[in-house]
């Protein structure tokens, strides 16, 4: 089991590490999405989420337009720690409470704050790609820099949230914290 464990971290590293060490600009916008797919199905594996059990699923949703195209629906082909894992598209008032994970696509930014507000102090996993999206209260957010596609957390987020993200997720992000 140890073995098993231990060769299951050094294929998320190195995953991680071809992910972040790949110039973004020879991405195709299909190529980016399906990295980003990677990495949210890979995140799962260093996310606890509080009252999920072994029988339980996990629910990755995608609030408004699908921008990975049917990508996201192989993750639910695989299972993380025997969990299966459900694929939903939403609108905002679509059942967003009931979201493990929670993926907004830059194109539906404009209502972030509306789709914060209605899951605030829900133990959900949100997961942006558009800037100053940490400073409305998401954990995750995507972001290009150096021509790589780079991930920051929320820290303060994650506390409110009542999520527990495993140290060696939180060593390979971009650590930003709410100033007072």
């Amino acid at each position: 089991m140890i073995r098993f464990l231990k060769h299951k971290f050094y294929f998320l590293f190195f995953l991680f590490f071809f992910i972040i060490a790949r110039p973004a600009s020879s991405f195709t916008i299909a190529e980016e999405y399906v990295l980003k797919a990677s990495y949210i199905h890979n995140f799962l594996n260093f996310v606890s989420f509080p009252g999920i059990n072994q029988k339980d699923s996990i629910e990755i949703c995608i609030a408004g337009e699908n921008p990975f195209g049917k990508t996201i629906h192989k993750l639910a082909e695989r299972n993380i720690d025997g969990k299966i894992i459900i694929i939903s598209e939403k609108k905002i008032d679509d059942g967003i409470k009931s979201c493990n994970v929670l993926f907004v696509p830059m194109n539906f930014n404009k209502d972030l704050p509306k789709i914060l507000e209605i899951i605030n102090h829900y133990p959900i996993f949100t997961i942006t790609e558009s800037p100053d999206s940490l400073d409305q209260g998401v954990v995750l957010n995507f972001y290009i820099e150096n021509e790589k596609i780079r991930f920051e957390i929320n820290v303060e987020a994650v506390k409110k949230s009542g999520l527990v993200i495993d140290p060696r997720l939180l060593n390979l992000a971009k650590l930003i914290k709410k100033k007072d």
